[in-house]
């Protein structure tokens, strides 16, 4: 009643009295008021009381001399023991990370995923998920590799994470997980009015196409790519940087990418096409109706299929190398012959055509097929 009054929280004496009712300041089994254990000042804390639930009779634990012993009933009109958490400011960003700028934000009660969600939700921020396997309709995946809690699993800023709790949704009971030392664990009763960590993705801006380099007769370009890296996204981003969809594999070609590679060969993996690997770096590629319409992306030295929580990513398009075809390459067989820029599939109708419209002769390949 005391701390309530005053506008503050009542601390746990003990981890093991947390019932919801107390924070917990410490989370290892430390007494508040036992000095020896807990290397808080002593003289600061003299003769203080502090809370311990129902634990032997409704009774408290005073911090006594070197010691601690319970309240006796002619023990009237003492002091208590109350705390207040830090303040944070939960509309500046701590730190930007994975295209997500973080918040810390306090949140209000137990430190279980729903008062989690309603805290981020409250300023209009997204919640991250622990882990991918804890991702819902709630949750946002932003490390992909292991818990977010669990610091040996990123290279998230351990200062900014360092007793943070983290959403995952319906695992143990709605529970969340803590960022704890080295390790992380689950949260407990008297986990309350703790901090965690909200996000809200980084706009990212629309660049012009970035040249790479030459390869197969193209020119590589890196194109933004708005939205999911499905690859009908691809098709569209290039498109309408007016460049040609490169086909991820000879077998994803289906009449609207250009097979870059005739052999088979993944665009997406370096160990194969001997390719810029440092220039690819993280780039989807088109691959039709495969699994799905995902996209394949190049993927440190390997290639993975496109997640639903990839987005705003970029992809790869091509131009031909241009053709001059209104001067001679060579004569030979007392003809001239012009290199043309065949528009569409590689089929004999639109060779013909092209020839048409620069006025040439169309060559047989053999006298058969006169």
């Amino acid at each position: 009643k005391a701390c309530k009054k005053a506008g503050m929280e009542t601390p746990c004496n003990h981890p093991n009295y947390a019932d919801g009712k107390c924070v917990a300041v410490f989370k290892r089994a430390i007494h508040l008021s036992y000095n020896p254990h807990n290397g808080l000042p002593g003289k600061k804390l003299k003769n203080l009381y502090s809370y311990c639930g129902r634990a032997n009779g409704n009774k408290a634990l005073q911090n006594y001399h070197n010691s601690h012993r319970w309240s006796k009933p002619y023990d009237e009109d003492q002091e208590a023991m109350c705390v207040k958490p830090f303040p944070v400011n939960p509309k500046k960003a701590v730190v930007t990370w994975h295209k997500h700028n973080f918040y810390k934000v306090r949140v209000k009660g137990a430190m279980n995923s729903v008062n989690i969600r309603a805290a981020c939700k409250k300023y209009g921020y997204q919640v991250p998920c622990d882990h991918k396997a804890y991702k819902d309709r709630h949750c946002v995946i932003v490390n992909r590799h292991g818990h977010m809690s669990y610091s040996r699993h990123h290279n998230f800023p351990r200062k900014i994470i360092d007793r943070c709790f983290f959403y995952c949704g319906k695992a143990n009971h709605g529970k969340s997980l803590m960022n704890w030392r080295n390790s992380h664990r689950w949260s407990y009763k008297g986990d309350r009015d703790e901090t965690t960590l909200c996000i809200k993705k980084v706009k990212v801006p629309y660049h012009k196409p970035i040249y790479l380099f030459k390869r197969n007769g193209f020119k590589f370009y890196k194109v933004f790519l708005k939205g999911s890296p499905s690859s009908q996204n691809i098709l569209k981003a290039c498109n309408k940087e007016k460049m040609l969809t490169p086909c991820n594999h000879p077998n994803y070609a289906d009449g609207k990418c250009v097979a870059v590679f005739k052999r088979a060969i993944h665009l997406s993996y370096n160990p194969h096409n001997g390719l810029p690997g440092k220039k690819l770096k993280n780039l989807y590629s088109y691959c039709g109706r495969a699994n799905g319409n995902k996209a394949l992306q190049n993927y440190h030295n390997s290639h993975r299929w496109s997640k639903p929580y990839d987005e705003d990513q970029e992809a790869m398009c091509v131009k031909p190398f241009p053709v001059n075809p209104k001067k001679a390459v060579v004569t030979w067989h007392k003809h001239n012959f012009y290199k043309v820029r065949v528009k569409g599939a590689m089929n004999s109708v639109n060779i013909r055509a092209a020839c048409k419209k620069y006025g040439y002769q169309v060559p047989c390949d053999h006298k058969a097929y006169k």
